[in-house]
């Protein structure tokens, strides 16, 4: 944790399980002190679940920031759960090369 940087002073270091292992392209989501934690996607195949992830969740990969990570919850509050990763180029931001880019981090979960 200290080679990414260390935590921030107002993170629930309480609320993320330290001695997990941490594979390659899996993103780790601390969330800040009071702020409920919910598990985006399990730690098994280390894929973000696009009808569960977060904003802040969104905004760890690469590419994304806040506003763009803000439209792909927006799609799915609008017009329901993505039934499958092509609808994410339907959100104004992701191109073909974006998405190339992301898709393989990338579920779509119930």
């Amino acid at each position: 944790m200290l080679a990414a940087g260390g935590l921030r002073a107002d993170a629930a270091a309480e609320a993320v399980n330290l001695a997990e292992t941490v594979g390659d392209a899996q993103h780790v989501h601390v969330p800040v002190r009071g702020a409920t934690a919910v598990a985006a996607a399990p730690a098994d195949d280390g894929l973000l679940d696009l009808n569960r992830a977060s904003a802040a969740d969104l905004e760890e990969l690469p590419g994304v920031g806040a506003v763009l990570a803000e439209r792909i919850v927006a799609r799915r509050t609008e017009q329901g759960a993505y039934t499958s990763l092509d609808e994410l180029r339907e959100v104004s931001g992701v191109g073909s090369k974006l998405y190339e880019q992301i898709a393989p981090l990338l579920k779509v979960g119930s």
